[in-house]
């Protein structure tokens, strides 16, 4: 019989209970072990709640005799396939918009959150503000969307001095917040929030926040890590799709100066075969001139010059 996958973490086989009672001077001392080990087992329950859904790990639980070692093993292994295939579809988008998209509704799906946010930066370091310029949320919360938050909302980082620590806040009641700013994320139903700030050539680029607004939530080591690789490939995407940019600016730049140049180029030259004519009473002269110039404006192989009688 398959446990519900829930529960797994919980169990420890029959066998090694007895192997654990015998280690034990009394059943005192067992049922005191007993309880540790539950407490131990509890995080590890919690984080399995905050992955891809029971249904999809349910094929993780063999059979009723997985030991936590093993379900650990198999656990770790579902978090880096996760990671490697989030990174991997954002090393593949070259256009902002989508970078964005995609990173937010990953790890909307990836965490089970209810929000998934990124702040863009602007402004110089005496009015700083934010904007809310990508997002995935649940239907039943507000969008941030576009909204613009202020320097002295924001208290957790300072975007005025670099900070690669993720904040990470179980409960906004109990976050220590400015009553300004507790009352804006009352109002967008915010109960738990972890963030991290984003660099671009280490000049503050943004924020990315990930918001539970159901009930408080203890995040979890394995969670608060998987954020923080995921906003450092996220980093590395905005400066590749900059260079794209540059590059594409620059290419631009240079086809405008290169068609400006070979305009003037060629007035120059139209300049002198004008001049050149101007210069000449004879008809063979002044059609030969024509045509050696045409030839080597155009760089073709052959210019002549009819003369049609009827």
């Amino acid at each position: 019989m398959l446990y519900d996958i829930r529960h797994l973490y919980m169990i420890v086989n029959q066998h090694q209970w007895e192997q654990l009672r015998e280690c034990c001077l009394n059943d005192s001392a067992f049922a005191q072990l007993q309880g540790i080990l539950n407490l131990k087992l509890l995080p590890y329950e919690l984080e399995l709640s905050s992955l891809t859904g029971w249904e999809e790990l349910q094929d993780l639980a063999d059979n009723s005799g997985d030991s936590f070692v093993e379900i650990q093993a198999k656990l770790q292994s579902h978090r880096y396939k996760s990671l490697s295939k989030i990174i991997g579809q954002i090393n593949q988008c070259l256009e902002l918009e989508t970078l964005l998209k995609i990173t937010t509704e990953q790890l909307q799906q990836y965490l089970k959150v209810d929000r998934v946010a990124i702040v863009k930066w602007h402004g110089d370091t005496e009015n700083i503000k934010g904007k809310y310029i990508a997002e995935t949320v649940l239907p039943e919360f507000r969008s941030l969307l576009n909204f613009e938050i202020k320097i002295e909302e924001l208290l957790g980082f300072n975007p005025t001095e670099q900070n690669y620590q993720p904040l990470a806040v179980s409960d906004i009641d109990c976050g220590g917040f400015n009553p300004l700013m507790l009352q804006w994320m009352r109002d967008y139903q915010v109960k738990a929030k972890l963030g991290i700030c984003l660099y671009n050539n280490q000049q503050l680029w943004g924020c990315l926040w990930v918001y539970d607004c159901h009930q408080r939530r203890d995040w979890q080591p394995e969670e608060i890590e998987f954020v923080r690789q995921i906003a450092q490939n996220l980093e590395v995407a905005l400066r590749q799709i900059d260079y794209i940019e540059q590059v594409q600016e620059q290419a631009k730049t240079l086809a405008q100066l290169t068609e400006r140049q070979k305009s003037n180029e060629q007035q120059k030259i139209l300049y002198q075969v004008i001049e050149k004519i101007r210069n000449s009473l004879d008809i063979s002269t002044i059609f030969n001139t024509t045509a050696a110039e045409v030839r080597a404006l155009l760089n073709a192989d052959r210019v002549v010059v009819y003369r049609f009688s009827f």
